[in-house]
């Protein structure tokens, strides 16, 4: 395992991320929103100025997260994720990353039986096309998704598997769905995980706090990725944090410092 942030997640300027990573011996970053942008939507200009500044610091884009298919099977935006994904991919194949973050398609009230063969028809030809061109398309559980329930995790995962595609595991959002203890859950997925994201969240009210500051257990969950070594195409395995509170580069770094704590001697394995 190998620890990273999703960079928006200490700040929007790249370079005052780049920053904060460098001070704690960081070189991963999960990339999101860019200044005022979500990638992909920059210019090839500014994807240039993105790779040289990483580049300067010794930065590795370990994954790009779009925000493809947060959206309704009959939303308007729909058709125009495939596009999407193919501008993602071309982003990514600059930046050296073969990781692209997806989401598995929000339910709506009326979806009809053949609603639910089409979502999981979409999932299976975006990972596909992700294969084809040399990505993994990692889907990330989320509350409200067809992917949101452990259940429903399972049964996407298994279709997808065969098309390439994996699971980007967040527990915080598992929490999010109603479920708080991860152990059973992180046991029954770890066959599709290829990245990790890293929150946790407040019992009483939901709400997003640093990591160790909610009612995840992350020391154990932490422990138990690094003790199996799962790995990605060979490789380190990221688990990245993802706090979700503000202000974002303070609790970024009170993130950090759990972790630090958590791992003590065994900090530099993962960095």
């Amino acid at each position: 395992m190998k620890l990273g942030i999703v960079s928006d997640e200490v700040s929007r300027d790249l370079k005052t991320a780049a920053e904060w990573a460098k001070e704690r011996g960081i070189h991963r970053f999960e990339l999101r929103n860019v200044g005022e942008n979500r990638l992909p939507d920059v210019t090839k200009d500014q994807l240039a100025e993105i790779k040289a500044m990483l580049d300067g610091y010794g930065i590795k884009v370990t994954g790009i997260s779009p925000g493809t298919y947060k959206c309704a099977l009959h939303d308007p935006d729909f058709t125009a994720q495939p596009e999407r994904l193919l501008r993602t991919m071309e982003c990514a194949d600059y930046l050296g990353t073969k990781k692209i973050i997806s989401f598995g398609i929000k339910k709506e009230e009326g979806d009809t039986l053949d609603d639910v063969k089409r979502v999981l028809e979409t999932l299976q030809i975006i990972c596909q096309t992700g294969k084809d061109n040399g990505f993994v398309i990692c889907l990330e559980n989320e509350p409200g998704y067809y992917n949101g329930l452990p259940d429903e995790i399972e049964k996407v995962q298994k279709a997808v598997l065969p098309y390439g595609g994996m699971l980007n595991w967040d527990m915080g959002n598992l929490f999010m769905s109603g479920f708080s203890e991860y152990k059973e859950h992180y046991e029954r997925f770890k066959p599709y995980i290829a990245s990790v994201h890293m929150k946790d969240y407040r019992l009483e009210d939901g709400v997003c706090v640093p990591i160790g500051e909610g009612c995840i257990d992350w020391k154990g969950q932490i422990n138990d990725l690094l003790n199996d070594g799962l790995r990605f195409q060979g490789g380190e395995l990221d688990m990245n944090i993802e706090t979700h509170c503000s202000p974002e580069y303070e609790q970024a770094t009170k993130c950090y410092d759990y972790i630090k704590t958590v791992l003590g001697e065994r900090l530099h394995e993962v960095l």
